[in-house]
């Protein structure tokens, strides 16, 4: 079963590191906007093990990467036109592919736009709170074989299934532990998956909301929502998950055969309308009466990704001041979970 504080000392850790290590810039904006860094991989290259990194939303790429120190790597969030007072800059920090090679271990990457595959090749990574909308034959996450210690939480992964195929998440066999938590899931098409697991992984998926097919073994699912998909898989722990099919039967906790639409408000922003209508039957129906689904739990979702950080939502000042009156400038800010 998921330990409730692991994602919660993630983060505490994150921020403890940008006490102690070297912060830099990296814009991809063009002219000349004071940042150190134009592209991630010169981000990365330019770093010290341990130091942070914060991604300024733009509406160019900072680009590719491979990883092979650990890094923190914080951006400002996602959807930021649609979930109100959230940012000043409502632009993502988009990057492209990633790769995290040996080295990297212990790298968190958080509240970014990730446009490319993100390829993990070694243990201890932490994806947390970003939207990853990599559309392809192959997978927006993809684990190598034999490693472990990989939490992917609070994250919206989008994988459109080209020509029928591709995966939201996949691992190489002989990976564990994974935490699968908070996260939205959606991979849909004839042979794709939002969820591949190997037989011989250990998992815990746990609080997430899912589209399309399933396949795990040896895990723990539990606390989650089907839209869609079949589920696959032998030796799991299957508890409290809500779907729209017979996917599960009525034992456990379980809830099977629900309409969709009873459960989530089903308006609003890309991600706010999985948030759980009034009278969801997902509501305090989860192991310990937490609600199912992305926003129960310990480590609800949160909106648009934004990073447990302090943000300025709201800033204007005049193009010029006076020697008498000086510069007057409004700023609102706000602390973020």
């Amino acid at each position: 079963m998921l330990k409730p504080f692991c994602g919660s000392l993630v983060l505490f850790f994150c921020l403890a590191q940008l006490a102690s290590a070297k912060i830099w810039i990296a814009d991809a904006n063009p002219g000349d906007t004071g940042a150190d860094f134009k592209t991630i991989q010169a981000a990365h290259d330019g770093a010290s093990a341990g130091d942070t990194i914060y991604c300024v939303g733009s509406a160019q790429s900072l680009g590719d990467a491979t990883f092979t120190k650990k890094l923190t790597i914080i951006g400002p969030g996602y959807f930021l036109t649609q979930n109100a007072n959230l940012q000043a800059n409502p632009s993502s920090a988009k990057l492209g592919q990633l790769t995290f090679n040996k080295g990297s271990e212990g790298s968190v990457i958080i509240g970014c736009e990730i446009q490319g595959a993100f390829a993990i090749n070694t243990s201890n990574i932490s994806i947390v709170r970003n939207y990853l909308s990599y559309g392809n034959a192959s997978s927006s996450i993809g684990l190598a074989p034999q490693i472990g210690n990989i939490l992917v939480q609070g994250n919206f992964i989008m994988n459109s299934g080209y020509l029928g195929y591709g995966q939201a998440i996949q691992t190489g066999g002989y990976d564990g532990p994974i935490i699968l938590t908070n996260n939205y899931i959606n991979c849909v098409g004839g042979s794709a998956y939002s969820i591949a697991f190997s037989s011989t992984d250990n998992a815990t998926i746990e609080n997430n909301v899912i589209v399309g097919n399933i396949t795990c073994y040896n895990s723990t699912f539990q606390n989650n929502i089907i839209i869609s998909g079949t589920f696959s898989g032998t030796g799991n722990g299957i508890f409290n998950n809500i779907c729209n099919s017979n996917q599960f039967s009525n034992t456990n906790g379980n809830i099977p055969n629900t309409d969709t639409s009873t459960v989530f408000v089903n308006t609003g922003t890309t991600d706010g309308k999985y948030q759980l209508k009034a009278g969801s039957p997902a509501k305090g129906a989860g192991i310990g009466g937490v609600d199912i689904g992305m926003f129960g739990g310990m480590n609800p979702y949160v909106l648009s990704g934004v990073p447990p950080i302090p943000s300025v939502f709201y800033f204007t000042a005049p193009f010029y001041g006076s020697k008498s009156q000086g510069l007057q400038v409004h700023i609102k800010a706000k602390v973020n979970n």
